[in-house]
């Protein structure tokens, strides 16, 4: 076993096996190999290897990285290793084959064809103008049978389908992922997968690659099907999603249309708004009055999405009372608060657009004393004078919801440093404020600094904890008195804790001489 495997899932390691012939280095160094692996699509792989030559971070575009190391940079990796060893072999290929009759080659290449039916048929794809349908129908049909269905498919995908849509096997390439689709739904009656997400993934990629080519109509009516009779509501969004963003001719959106009413009649509440918009994209594009789109959306306002639409039409149709109309209501309406806090920002700008100053400044207000945000505050002050500004200032510090780092923020915009120390309970504010406040208050920050390192040694924990305190210790040292404070602290903990070895080998980085 390689020393990088244990990096990877064991099933991400197979696949990754497979593709090594999919890799094409792009940069290399003694420290970094960047690369393409291809597939279905391209992705841009990476990894950065320390300076003993082992793996120290990797990175690769695909969706799958975004959970776990994927099978392209298995790939890499692989390929690394395979070349590492065959590059000790130095051997001139061109001078080997002038070497070799041509009978010679070609009884090698017989053998190797009728031995390994994968390399054979890559074989007839490169130089033969016919390609075998029952090849991969009967392949793909196989797949159904194997233990771990859900590898061999993909495996199928990245490198049979990549073949075909080489040689522009479009229909071919459908009638397989209809198959294929058909295959993975039928996986829904039993213990449930997430590697079958993954497959539909992967279908999901090559149908979209077909949309702009010649079976563009064919796939048009594919992703008609399979939206109307879905076998996973969960998933087919994703299908619904390419199926009503694509195909704009005007049969297709009628057809398009008439298929939404009907899921708009059966789709459950979760996934209702997703399609509503559809619809309105749709009637948009069909050319519908804006009485009737408007009519749509006011039976349908209380869906975040479909409210943001109505208000921009509005915004669009330089409505202004209109479109303050719904954003009031969608304030007073949102169930989560980040729909609330995004109509309250709207509507804030909306009075600043509109010259409405009175209630412009309301809202930034409910939005400083709501959210505590220091960039509401900034935008507010610039609204009055100096001494407008400190009586409400005072309003908003007493007010304000998150009563601490947002305070902090504020004080020290302002000034206010006696304020600042005085609300300052947290070593992250320590740390943060220390060199503002060292000059003038270094007596109280050392004070605050001694209360938690104090609190913090006396707790025993690991080496982590201990380094947390060489960090304070350190950061007080800096403070105009703290290498006294320090000092006597150290002398202190070394005769009450000097039978905690750990922390005394940690405090050995505190720079101070004991």
């Amino acid at each position: 076993m390689s020393e990088w495997e244990f990096l990877f899932e064991k099933k991400i390691l197979d696949r990754g096996y497979f593709i090594t012939d999919d890799v094409k280095i792009t940069n290399r160094n003694s420290r970094q190999v960047n690369a393409v692996v291809s597939g279905t699509f391209d992705y841009n792989v990476k990894i950065i290897f320390d300076d003993d030559g082992y793996v120290d971070s990797m990175s690769c575009t695909c969706p799958y990285f975004e959970r776990d190391n994927c099978k392209h940079l298995a790939a890499l990796l692989y390929y690394l290793e395979e070349n590492d060893e065959y590059n000790e072999i130095d051997v001139d290929i061109n001078e080997l084959f002038e070497s070799i009759s041509d009978d010679k080659v070609r009884e090698f290449l017989f053998g190797e064809l009728n031995d390994n039916p994968e390399l054979k048929n890559k074989f007839i794809m490169k130089f033969s103008f016919k390609v075998d349908e029952d090849y991969y129908k009967s392949k793909l049909d196989d797949i159904i049978y194997e233990d771990d269905f859900s590898y061999e498919l993909s495996r199928f995908i990245d490198h049979d389908v990549e073949l075909l849509l080489d040689r522009k096997e479009y229909e071919l390439i459908l009638d397989l992922m209809d198959d294929a689709f058909t295959m993975v739904c039928s996986q829904f009656e039993y213990p449930w997968n997430d590697n079958y997400y993954d497959n539909l993934d992967e279908i999901l990629e090559v149908i979209s690659k077909l949309i702009d080519t010649s079976a563009s109509e064919d796939v048009f009516d594919w992703l008609m099907s399979a939206v109307r009779y879905n076998c996973r509501e969960d998933y087919i969004i994703k299908f619904s999603e390419i199926l009503f963003t694509n195909f704009k001719m005007k049969y297709q959106l009628e057809e398009k249309y008439d298929l939404l009413e009907d899921i708009l009649i059966k789709t459950s509440s979760f996934y209702r708004e997703s399609y509503v918009m559809f619809k309105i994209k749709l009637m948009k594009d069909l050319g519908c009055s804006q009485n009737k789109i408007d009519e749509f959306m006011l039976k349908n306002v209380n869906y975040p999405h479909v409210r943001q639409q109505f208000i921009n039409d509005a915004l669009e149709a330089e409505d202004y009372p209109k479109a303050i109309g719904l954003i009031k209501k969608g304030i007073l309406n949102s169930k989560y608060v980040n729909d609330r806090h995004k109509f309250q920002i709207q509507l804030k700008d909306l009075y600043l657009k509109t010259g409405d100053s009175g209630n412009y400044k309301k809202e930034l207000y409910k939005l400083i004393i709501e959210y505590g945000d220091i960039d509401y505050y900034k935008e507010l002050k610039k609204q009055y004078s100096k001494d407008e500004w400190i009586e409400l200032r005072e309003d908003i510090f007493i007010n304000c919801k998150d009563t601490n780092s947002f305070l902090n923020e504020c004080f020290a915009y302002e000034g206010l440093y006696g304020r600042l120390i005085e609300n300052i309970h947290h070593e992250y504010d320590l740390s943060y404020y220390r060199k503002r406040l060292s000059k003038n208050y270094s007596k109280e920050l050392l004070e605050k600094y001694s209360f938690i390192a104090e609190h913090k040694v006396s707790n025993t924990g690991s080496r982590k904890h201990y380094q947390s305190i060489v960090k304070l210790l350190n950061e007080m040292l800096t403070v105009p008195g703290g290498e006294k404070v320090v000092l006597e602290k150290l002398n202190k903990w070394k005769v009450k804790y000097k039978n905690r070895p750990a922390m005394w080998d940690e405090f050995k980085k505190v720079k101070v001489k004991l």
